[in-house]
C-alpha cells in the first residue's frame, strides 16, 4: 500500500511522528512519499515527490497536524478518489479522524482495509479579472473587510438574482464541514457533513436580517463589493488571500468534484463535535 504524507512544518513532534510512522510502514513492505516542499524532504530526499505524483502513486494520504494541514492537504489530493485522514496533532482537530494515541491502531485498519469512505461537498470559488484558477474550498470563502475599525458593503446575487446586501464586517460561505469552522463562531448554524449545502454566514452586519441562510447545493452565488468598500478581502479555507475591490465579482458554487475523506466510523458526527468543544473548555 503507498502511503503519501502531509506534515506541519513547524511542529516538530509532527516531524518526529512522520519518521516514526515512514519506518512502521516500510517494515510492513508498504511505500511512502513525501512533499517536495517539506522540510522532511531533505532528510529522505529518495521518498520527495510533488503534487502530481501524490495523485498518481498513493492509496491513502495522511495529513499529521491539525486542521490547516488537513486542508493544505486536499491540494494533494483533489480531483482524484485518494481517501484523506487526518491525526490530530492541535488543539480541536474537526477534521482529523485519528488522535496521536491511535495512529498505529489506524495505520493497521488501513492495512487490513477496515474502513469506509466518506464523500464531502466541496465549494469552487472564481474572481472575475484575476488571473488565478478556481480555487476550492473544504470549510469556506469568506469576504472580509481588512482594515481594522472600517465596514465593507457587500451584494448577493442568486442565480443571476438580487438577493440582499450586507454592511458589516462581511459573509463567509462555507460547506457543511466547514460548518464547524468560521461560521460556527460567527454565529451559523452546525449541520452534518452527510448533507449538500451552502451555508451563508453574515459576520456583524447592520441589518436586522442577519441571519444564516442555507441555499441549494445547485445554487450558483455571485458576490459584489461596494465601489466604497475597496478594502476587503476573500480567503479561501485560510489558504489563498486575495485583496478584492469594486472591479471584481467573486462567483461560488458547488465544486465538480468531491473528496474523500477515510474514517473507522466510530464516533457518530454530533458526538464527536460535543467531545472537541468540550476539549476546549
Amino acid at each position: 500500500m503507498n502511503f503519501g504524507i502531509i506534515t506541519h512544518t513547524k511542529k516538530e513532534e509532527a516531524l518526529k511522528l512522520c519518521e516514526d510512522i515512514i519506518n512502521w510502514i516500510e517494515k510492513r513492505d508498504g511505500k511512502v512519499i513525501i512533499s517536495e516542499n517539506e522540510p522532511f524532504a531533505k532528510k529522505r530526499p529518495d521518498l520527495s515527490k510533488n503534487i502530481s505524483d501524490f495523485k498518481e502513486e498513493c492509496d491513502v494520504i495522511l495529513a499529521l497536524g491539525g486542521d490547516g494541514t488537513f486542508l493544505k492537504a486536499i491540494d494533494y489530493c483533489y480531483g482524484s478518489d485518494i481517501p484523506l485522514i487526518g491525526v490530530n496533532l492541535g488543539k480541536l482537530g474537526f477534521l482529523t479522524e485519528l488522535d496521536v494515541d491511535k495512529v498505529y491502531w489506524g495505520l493497521e485498519k488501513i492495512f487490513s482495509k477496515d474502513f469506509r469512505i466518506e464523500q464531502r461537498m466541496l465549494l469552487s470559488c472564481k474572481i472575475e479579472n484575476e488571473k488565478v484558477h478556481d480555487i476550492i474550498a473544504l470549510n469556506d470563502c469568506a469576504i472580509t473587510k481588512t482594515e481594522f475599525g472600517k465596514t465593507i458593503e457587500i451584494s448577493i446575487y442568486l442565480n443571476g438574482d438580487f438577493y440582499s446586501s450586507y454592511k458589516g464586517d462581511g459573509v463567509i460561505f462555507a460547506t457543511p464541514t466547514g460548518s464547524t469552522a468560521y461560521s460556527l463562531s460567527a454565529g451559523g448554524p452546525l449541520i452534518s457533513p452527510r448533507i449538500n449545502a451552502i451555508i451563508m454566514t453574515p459576520i456583524c452586519t447592520h441589518s436586522l436580517f442577519n441571519r444564516s441562510v442555507i441555499f441549494s447545493p445547485d445554487d450558483e452565488i455571485m458576490i459584489e463589493v461596494s465601489s466604497e468598500s475597496d478594502k476587503a478581502g476573500l480567503s479561501v479555507d485560510g489558504k489563498y488571500e486575495v485583496l478584492l475591490n469594486h472591479k471584481n465579482k467573486v462567483y461560488i458554487k458547488k465544486a465538480e468534484r468531491k473528496i474523500n475523506i477515510l474514517t473507522f466510523g466510530d464516533v457518530p458526527f454530533y458526538k464527536s463535535f460535543k467531545e472537541r468543544l468540550y476539549y476546549m473548555k
